[in-house]
């Protein structure tokens, strides 16, 4: 199952630490990625809670493919 949390369901902005608990409490012990595109938001408030991070970018030579893959693995 995929789940996507946003601040609307939360009730916090990243990267307010309970944004990325939230996440881990959703998932029971499942596993959690955090893929975005700002790189002190999205990417270090997610290390910061133990989440693995990809920072992803919609420009010319991204591999969004690869990305998404490695996070459903696959």
């Amino acid at each position: 199952m995929i789940d996507v949390l946003t601040s609307a369901v939360t009730g916090f902005e990243k990267p307010h630490p309970a944004m990325y608990a939230a996440a881990l409490t959703r998932t029971r012990g499942g596993r959690v990625w955090m893929a975005g595109d700002n790189p002190d938001a999205d990417v270090a408030g997610a290390r910061a809670a133990g989440i693995p991070a990809l920072l992803v970018r919609d420009r010319p030579g991204d591999d969004l493919l690869a990305a998404a893959r490695l996070i459903l693995g696959g």
